[in-house]
């Protein structure tokens, strides 16, 4: 399950349980073009599954 937020300078998008590693929250620029398509976030960040740990990762 994911969780989106919309606010007007961000997306933000959250795994709604640990896979891949943890747990994901995704924040976008939110782009106002029409037909835009973002593939980089601004921030990614991970906890971690059994550790609990907060770390930042690259890309999607």
């Amino acid at each position: 399950m994911l969780t989106i937020e919309i606010t007007d300078t961000e997306v933000v998008i959250r795994s709604g349980g640990y896979h891949a590693g943890g747990f994901h929250t995704l924040v976008y620029a939110r782009s106002w073009a029409q037909k835009t398509q973002l593939t980089v976030p601004l921030r990614h960040e991970v906890v971690e599954h059994r550790s609990g740990v907060r770390r930042k990762v690259d890309g999607p």
